[in-house]
């Protein structure tokens, strides 16, 4: 710790100027590359599928992948859309094997993505209620208390 006159005496730092500073973007979970938001979700649908050797780490960015893919198709992202909607059988998979992670953060990641995904989907997700209800409810019973509030929301949207 500085003392008083040292702190006074210390260059004081500078912000940097606004068109230097940026959003941060989501994480891309090892997945590789930039691309548009769509990509990303169709890429983090493809890394859960071949779930060989990911790390829990790994499995939580690429659901987070999702879940941003989906507030993106929330807010009106019309490529988001259509990547989740062509792709929801294969999410409903990687979600409903997620959801029975024995790592929380993964589970309570599916969960979000889950809730996130029934948001933006809306009926067309009905027919995949099927994969994804049996790992809800197991959830509602959890250890943890963020796990049984993300199963009651998605259980509720």
């Amino acid at each position: 710790m500085l003392s008083g006159a040292a702190r006074l005496a210390a260059p004081q730092q500078q912000p940097p100027p606004p068109e230097q500073v940026r959003a941060p973007e989501p994480s891309r979970g090892g997945g590789g590359g930039g691309g548009s938001v769509a990509e990303r979700a169709v890429a983090a649908v493809s890394r859960l599928t071949s779930e060989a050797g990911l790390s829990w780490s790994h499995k939580v960015d690429a659901l987070g992948d999702l879940t941003h893919a989906a507030a993106c198709a929330d807010a009106g992202d019309g490529d988001a859309m259509r990547a989740l909607a062509a792709h929801a059988e294969r999410a409903a998979t990687c979600l409903a094997a997620s959801m029975d992670d024995v790592h929380h953060r993964v589970a309570a990641a599916a969960l979000e993505a889950t809730v996130g995904l029934l948001r933006v989907l809306g009926r067309v997700a009905e027919p995949l209620l099927d994969r994804l209800l049996p790992g809800l409810f197991l959830r509602l019973s959890d250890t943890k208390e963020p796990v049984r509030v993300l199963a009651q929301d998605a259980l509720v949207r």
